[in-house]
């Protein structure tokens, strides 16, 4: 572009085609007298956009570009774009991929197409988020407002909001019947600064809401028609934005990170978005602590401050400090293990320490973390290497593969063993490993490749040498590795069934030499520390449940209860199940420290008691057989022995039809063996329901529980 005396000039040329008449060339002329631009050497020049508060004419538009800027010159002077000291969304390179991930800060938004948005009858919606605020705006979808005529408008609508903590989804029809459904942590909250994912459904009927795969809840909704919608908002909306007083519970935007948002099956590409603001496209920074949280906080603070003092009409811009790059806090491990409130006689524990950069997974079936590597490295040689610590049978380790996974490696296990896959496009070759390595203790897995030749070592054993089919070489991967399991988003079938998480805990895990490191990934879900020392079992925080059976559990005239348990504290329900209109029921908890086992054949209950033991509140583990033999209980617990009959001995079985809960139960459901709605906050393992007439007893894995809420299946801490 020049501009010569009024005149100004701008030609576009094609960088492939050499041919200058197919340069285009645009002239046009100031009016008026002026010859020049009036600019000092203060004067600040724009490229890709503008700051939020800076004051433009109104045939400048204030839209943002999107795309690849370089050999940026000024009255020949080169300019570089990556050296000012003012920039907010603008990145090294020039790669138009997708952008699938947007670092929101507060008044901002992205506004996406609508394409693809209906809520229709069988529909949904899916992202994942990271904050440290409470309340925030993630999604708002907008429909056309009804027809004037009518007696008062109504606009269609859903959103998804953080609103004090819980997760509140609402969605009104044209006809104006409002729906709402919320969900709140069953333990710790949302809004630590890790990743949650959230699903949205609408099917049969019926909103759901579920987060992190483990929190839902779901309402009615009899509509039957799709609701159709023309704008979509994530992470905020305008501030000009004229909607209906009661339609959003809040205007605060979503301050972090929203990543892999997809509505209907589709993958949204913040790249192709139709405006706007104060947000970072296509980029989530890995969560920080300590001082650069800290400085991030108190830069926010200090940008937000400039930006709200007064612009004089003259001026091109109030000068800003360097923005920071958008960060989030992870405000120390998660608050799941809390033994520091001493009940009286109770026994106190000192708890384990955690191991430095080392991260437990399992907590849900896609629970993970995942790095980046320059994937020109492994082409010719990979080697990997990592430590194992579980108790698990199956579980995904590591994986990494090209895109349509034609060339891909994965280390697995599968019954205990060590399986290590791996495909250089010719076809598949695999190794497992004869020696079992979930017994709890480390294990230090490595895999060392070479053109067609690999060697698999466990514990600086060699115990395979593998050779790829056809003797290919090249390893053709995306430079992505994930760790301990797979998003929810990702799928593969090159590897067999077991791609869930593995139940343990990995560190040092190094490739090609580099140790990398799993506290700073590009993305993890549902990733817990590691502790010192572990036993086997399921930790129950105090605040949810574990449901089995979804579809009902018959008790009958006869059951045994088998299972383990250790605690700290006096109270809390540990077996529950009833009917959902009489009063059958079973159920044991512990009640002032003793446990307490009741039934109800439906004339009325009766229960034992261990009255003759200590309290049972002295973090060891007790091992307990609570048996129901048709009008009679009997209670052992560590070989001591309580029997109890019930006073109407023609009625031997109870007719229960609810499902099995362990640990507590929610508030809708009544248990009448029980004295008390307080959850159970200990560790409980090797749970078992055994019938006369069964050969084999129905074992309740705590890993497989249709619902589970404030429950960490994959391990207990020890002191």
């Amino acid at each position: 572009m020049m501009q010569p005396a009024g005149q100004g000039t701008l030609i576009v040329n094609n960088f492939d085609d050499d041919d200058d008449e197919n340069k285009e060339n645009v002239t046009g002329s100031s009016p008026g007298r002026s010859t020049g631009l009036n600019l000092h050497s203060s004067s600040k020049i724009y490229f890709g956009g503008f700051p939020a508060n800076h004051n433009v004419r109104p045939e400048v538009t204030k839209k943002g570009f999107s795309g690849c800027l370089r050999d940026a010159d000024f009255n020949r002077a080169y300019m570089n774009l990556l050296q000012s000291p003012d920039t907010l969304g603008v990145r090294k390179g020039c790669t138009l991929d997708a952008a699938h991930s947007s670092s929101i800060r507060d008044g901002g938004f992205v506004q996406i197409p609508a394409d693809n948005a209906t809520l229709g009858v069988d529909s949904e919606i899916s992202l994942s988020f990271s904050t440290l605020n409470q309340t925030g705006l993630l999604l708002v979808a907008l429909g056309t407002p009804s027809s004037p005529h009518r007696r008062a408008q109504v606009t269609p609508y859903y959103t998804m909001t953080l609103l004090n903590g819980r997760v509140l989804f609402q969605v009104r029809a044209a006809t104006g019947r409002l729906t709402s459904v919320n969900v709140e942590p069953a333990s710790g909250t949302y809004h630590d600064g890790r990743d949650h994912s959230l699903t949205i459904s609408r099917h049969r009927g019926y909103i759901k809401i579920e987060v992190d795969e483990v929190d839902s809840n779901e309402a009615r909704f009899n509509l039957r028609k799709d609701l159709l919608v023309q704008k979509v908002f994530v992470g905020g909306v305008p501030g000009d934005l004229i909607v209906p007083s009661d339609l959003l519970k809040t205007r605060q935007s979503f301050v972090g990170c929203i990543r892999n948002l997809v509505i209907n099956a589709v993958l949204t590409d913040f790249a192709k978005r139709l405006a706007f603001e104060r947000t970072d496209i296509g980029h989530c920074v890995a969560l920080k602590d300590g001082k650069d949280a800290l400085r991030f906080a108190e830069k926010l603070a200090e940008i937000d401050a400039i930006s709200k003092l007064p612009v004089p009409a003259t001026s091109l811009g109030p000068k800003l400090d360097p923005p920071a790059e958008p960060v989030f806090v992870r405000i120390g491990p998660p608050a799941t293990v809390d033994w520091d409130s001493l009940e009286a006689g109770c026994a106190a524990v000192i708890p384990s320490g955690t191991l430095i950069g080392a991260k437990h997974f399992g907590r849900s079936k896609h629970s993970y973390v995942a790095l980046t590597f320059d994937d020109t490295k492994v082409k010719k040689s990979l080697k990997i290497s990592l430590d194992l610590r579980t108790h698990a049978t199956d579980g995904l380790i590591m994986y990494m593969a090209r895109i349509n996974h034609a060339d891909f490696v994965s280390v697995q296990l599968h019954e205990g063993k060590l399986r290590i896959s791996y495909d250089l496009g010719s076809g598949p070759t695999s190794h497992t490993s004869q020696e079992l390595v979930n017994d709890e203790e480390w294990h230090t897995v490595s895999f060392a490749r070479h053109d067609a030749h690999a060697n698999v070592t466990l514990d600086g054993k060699k115990v395979a040498t593998m050779l790829s089919p056809r003797k290919a070489t090249i390893l053709d991967v995306v430079g992505r590795v994930y760790i301990g399991g797979l998003p929810h988003t990702f799928s593969t079938s090159r590897i067999g069934k077991v791609t869930h998480s593995i139940a343990g805990c990995i560190k040092n895990f190094i490739m090609n030499g580099k140790k990398m490191d799993l506290d700073q990934p590009e993305s993890s879900n549902d990733v817990d520390v590691c502790y010192v020392n572990t036993e086997r079992g399921a930790y129950f925080e105090g605040t949810g449940f574990a449901k089995f059976v979804e579809k009902g559990y018959h008790v009958g005239t006869d059951l045994n209860i088998k299972l383990e348990f250790r605690t700290f504290h006096k109270d809390g329900v540990i077996f529950g199940i009833s009917h959902d209109k009489m009063k059958d029921s079973v159920g044991l908890e512990l009640v002032n420290g003793k446990l307490v086992f009741q039934a109800d054949n439906g004339p009325g209950a009766f229960t034992a008691i261990s009255e003759a033991l200590p309290l049972l509140c002295d973090g060891r583990w007790h091992t307990v057989v609570a048996s129901k033999q048709k009008h009679q209980l009997f209670l052992n617990v560590d070989g001591s022995r309580t029997e109890a009959t019930s006073s109407v001995p023609q009625s031997t079985a109870v007719d229960t039809n609810n499902p099995v809960f362990i640990g507590g139960f929610p508030d809708a459901v009544k248990q009448h063996a029980l004295q008390q709605n307080t959850s159970f906050r200990g560790c409980i393992r090797n749970i078992e329901l055994q019938k006369p007439h069964m050969k084999n007893g129905l074992v309740l894995n705590l890993s497989d529980a249709t619902v589970r809420r404030g429950v960490i299946p994959t391990g207990c801490m020890a002191a």
